[in-house]
């Protein structure tokens, strides 16, 4: 699956999660396992993508793109 797909559908989860939640036949109790199930999805969704972020940062960091555009432009 995708990256946008997989963080997509966690953000739907979220959203389903907190319509329902939102109802008027939801009692305190129901409400706070709503908010603990939004927490856990956003939780895992924000680990997630920092962690590709991460790797995206490293694998950059690592390229050689960037010593190639540092000896280009250390010509002029």
């Amino acid at each position: 699956m995708s990256d946008l797909l997989q963080e997509s559908e966690a953000f739907e989860r979220i959203s389903v999660i907190a319509k329902l939640g939102s109802l008027d036949v939801c009692n305190a109790y129901e409400r706070q396992v709503v908010l603990t199930l939004i927490t856990e999805i956003a939780d895992t969704a924000r680990s997630e993508i920092s962690k590709k972020s991460d790797n995206k940062i490293r694998l950059l960091e690592s390229s050689h793109i960037e010593e190639a555009n540092t000896s280009y432009a250390s010509r002029f």
